[in-house]
């Protein structure tokens, strides 16, 4: 290893340039100073065959004594420079992109762009994506509240004071928490009616009362009870919970009526057909009856074979007719046709018998009248246990 000594003008030292223990593949380099002295603030280069000079540094800022609170970034070998799209100001505040903060209970971090801007949180397929709240340094203070992703199961979960209180799974489906058999939860949409009045409905999981009930209201105050879904099934109105008015069931059909009595046996028909509404215990239905090859037998007619047998209740200990109705039309040769027909229904049972109107008397064709072609057509009111 050879040197090369420079002794000082005065006093006493020396400056060596030390040459390297080998050069790179063994070969001789050579360098050759420059032919003229520098600027201030220069420094010694090469341009990579040898020749040395002296130029300026390029690429970087000057940083200064007035430069404060600037994040650095280094941008090639020797460009170490103040970045001018990311601040640290005076308060601690980080502003990227902007030199202006946000809004005064958010502007700790603020992120502006020219175009859309967002924030990406990258996790592991199996991992989490977390936001936390925090009002304290241990315990649940560091999570009173979480805005959380779940990866290994696509789900996107809201906690409040620590515990889960939304998700939205991977299929959409929203998900509400509630706490304890008596919590009441609530899905709430408010809005105005122009006159900044608070209107909308409620969705609220009454788990004490064992109801979950809608709620609506407009033009300010406490929206109210409009429809409750009991516990038990069926639904009240406008803040009845009582059981025994709640609405079991609505129901829409077809049936096949058909005769039940007063007819020889064999009635073939042209057309028999039937539509019914049930609401709650409530059966409205309606008949049609072409009939083909028929003969009466001098019995009372009954009409069979209806969607829901009739109630078996009392009332007062007494029987009373659950149901009734009328012959909207008919053209069967009877014992007098030239009266309508009422429908009575009995208790327990899926037929309606056909009485004369003004007498009383059953309504019945002569043993062996043929009714062939003839038409019966009705309705009958009556309520069921079913």
């Amino acid at each position: 290893m050879s040197k090369l000594k420079l002794s000082a003008d005065s006093g006493g030292g020396t400056v060596a340039l030390v040459g390297p223990a080998s050069t790179t593949s063994n070969a001789n380099v050579e360098l050759k100073l420059p032919v003229a002295d520098g600027s201030n603030g220069q420094a010694l280069t090469t341009n990579g065959s040898g020749q040395l000079a002296f130029s300026a540094v390029s690429g970087g800022a000057a940083l200064t004594g007035s430069t404060n609170n600037t994040v650095c970034t280094v941008t090639g070998a020797n460009a170490i420079q103040g970045e001018s799209n990311v601040q640290i100001d005076s308060n601690g505040r980080v502003l990227i992109g902007t030199t202006t903060e946000g809004a005064a209970t958010g502007d700790e971090l603020t992120i502006a762009t020219d175009g859309s801007t967002g924030i990406t949180i990258r996790s592991a397929t199996d991992g989490e994506g977390n936001i936390f709240f925090s009002d304290g340094t241990s315990g649940g203070d560091e999570y009173r509240g979480m805005v959380r992703y779940e990866h290994a199961n696509n789900a996107l979960v809201f906690k409040t004071d620590t515990g889960e209180r939304l998700r939205i799974d991977s299929s959409g489906n929203v998900k509400i928490a509630a706490s304890g058999a008596d919590a009441v939860r609530e899905l709430r949409i408010d809005g105005t009616n122009g006159s900044s009045e608070i209107q909308g409905f409620i969705l609220e999981n009454d788990g004490g009362n064992g109801r979950v009930n809608l709620k609506y209201g407009t033009g300010g105050g406490t929206p109210s009870t409009k429809v409750s879904m009991l516990a038990g099934g069926g639904l009240t109105f406008n803040g009845d919970t009582a059981v025994a008015n709640a609405l079991q069931d609505y129901e829409e059909g077809t049936f096949t009526p058909g005769i039940a009595n007063g007819f020889h046996s064999g009635v073939t028909f042209h057309t028999a057909s039937g539509l019914y509404v049930k609401i709650g215990s409530h059966v409205l239905a309606t008949f049609y009856m072409h009939l083909d090859d028929a003969d009466t037998n001098n019995a009372l007619i009954q009409i069979g074979s209806l969607p829901y047998t009739s109630s078996n209740a009392t009332h007062s200990g007494a029987s009373l007719s659950p149901g009734g109705g009328n012959l909207t039309y008919h053209n069967l040769v009877a014992n007098d046709s030239a009266h309508s027909a009422s429908c009575y229904m009995s208790r327990n049972t899926n037929y309606v018998s056909l009485y004369r109107d003004g007498g009383g008397e059953n309504f019945r064709g002569a043993n062996n009248q043929a009714q062939d072609g003839k038409w019966i057509v009705g309705y009958v009111n009556y309520f069921t246990d079913a």
